[in-house]
């Protein structure tokens, strides 16, 4: 079995991998590894509760945007899984081409994005990726990166509206029946889903007058699973794991090396 992690700013992605699938997937805080015993534990409980036995996972792949979680996390696999990761950074074989001014300035969820993004959908792609930030890539039909914009995710806009106001309350994600509410709760609710549905939608159609009316758009990320139904007319595809099967994608071009 292959272990995907896919480390976010709030949340970090892990996927099992086996034969020619990914069997399980959960989630962890980030922000609650701090060393690698504190990880190993959590992993080690995650696992055994999925009936997994560590000793059944025999390589792993990481994708981290997050600096301070790399070492506790490869310093884990090594001591308690005696595994050697293979880490998304530059100099890891992905085959996609990148066309930005920095290439190492592309995030390895980027890359594990675009790169199972051109393998499993092929064409011209728009691959928008909701998690802490709202990213929206371009990648062409020869695997070329062309850029990506960047933008605030629900959760930002959610907690900010939260913190910077005296009197209202923390409502986090949930789908509204109205447009306009009648009370807070609702009436936060509609006006953060709504308009971040709608900021999603506006975007697309400007990325698409700009790339093209042919791009096929792949909504994906755990917040995406919100969005898919309301953006049913401007997506293409919706690929909850689609960072985690790029992960095993590199993993596949790399466990030689």
């Amino acid at each position: 079995m292959i272990l995907l992690l896919d480390a976010g700013n709030s949340i970090i992605n892990i996927g099992i991998h086996d034969g020619d699938k990914i069997v399980k997937t959960f989630s962890l805080e980030t922000k609650k590894i701090r060393t690698k015993d504190e990880f190993a534990v959590i992993l080690i409980s995650l696992l055994n509760y999925n009936g997994i036995r560590k000793e059944e996972i025999t390589a792993g792949v990481l994708a981290s945007v997050v600096p301070s979680v790399n070492k506790p996390i490869i310093e884990a696999m090594e001591n308690y899984f005696s595994i050697s990761m293979i880490i998304v950074e530059p100099g890891v074989k992905t085959g996609i081409k990148l066309k930005v001014d920095n290439p190492k300035e592309v995030g390895a969820d980027l890359l594990a994005d675009a790169l199972a993004g051109h393998i499993k959908y092929s064409g011209d792609i728009l691959i928008v990726n909701c998690g802490t930030a709202t990213k929206y890539s371009v990648v062409d039909k020869d695997g070329i990166f062309i850029g990506v914009a960047i933008a605030p995710g629900f959760e930002i806009g959610s907690e900010g509206l939260f913190k910077k106001t005296a009197q209202l309350p923390d409502v986090g994600l949930k789908i509204p029946k109205e447009i306009i509410g009648r009370n807070s709760v609702d009436c936060m609710a509609s006006g953060l889903y709504f308009s971040f549905g709608e900021s999603l939608k506006g975007y697309i159609k400007l990325i698409k007058q700009k790339y093209g009316d042919n791009l096929k758009v792949i909504l994906s990320g755990g917040i995406g699973s919100y969005f898919k139904e309301y953006l049913s007319a401007e997506i293409d595809y919706y690929d909850r794991n689609l960072t985690l099967e790029g992960l095993k994608i590199i993993y596949d071009k790399n466990k030689d090396q």
